[in-house]
């Protein structure tokens, strides 16, 4: 029964590592912005094939984006109200997705966070009938909240 939430997460994960990845061929440096890389010489490049050692040092992370501090990445996560479809008698017996949201979070801070930066949930829930709902939870996560990156089920087309 909890299969169906497993999608959600790895979606999660994969937008966050895209977000925070870098396009270019350069080492990925962790909170101590700095990198050593060693390298092999082919035993005919200078003769005595040793290796040669390269240390690049980064500057210190800043605010370089909308939700991205030197500390902090704040993620909003959207997420239905299973307790108000309750209170209407719709009841699916699933658990909460957000707590299964913040459980990858949580799990992504304790091994680091991201290039040292620690992810800063924000939760809306919301009713999943109508879309006036949704539109206000997303507006509240990117415009009150100002989140990196929302994850989550916002409707436009209603499926209840």
């Amino acid at each position: 029964m909890k299969r169906h939430l497993v999608v959600p997460v790895f979606v999660l994960l994969a937008l966050i590592a895209a977000a925070c990845g870098s396009s270019s061929d350069d080492p990925v440096t962790g909170p101590d912005d700095s990198t050593t890389t060693t390298t092999a010489a082919e035993s005919g490049d200078d003769g005595d094939g040793g290796e040669s050692t390269t240390t690049t040092t980064l500057g210190p992370n800043t605010a370089s984006f909308r939700g991205v501090t030197a500390d902090t990445i704040r993620i909003g996560i959207a997420a239905f109200d299973w307790d108000r479809l309750a209170a209407l008698g719709v009841t699916f017996g699933v658990s909460n997705n957000s707590d299964l949201m913040v459980a990858a979070l949580d799990e992504i801070n304790e091994r680091g966070g991201i290039h040292g930066r620690m992810l800063e949930p924000y939760i809306s829930e919301f009713l999943p009938v109508g879309s006036d709902e949704s539109d206000a939870a997303c507006l509240e996560l990117t415009e009150d909240h100002e989140v990196f990156l929302v994850v989550g089920a916002t409707l436009n087309e209603q499926i209840l």
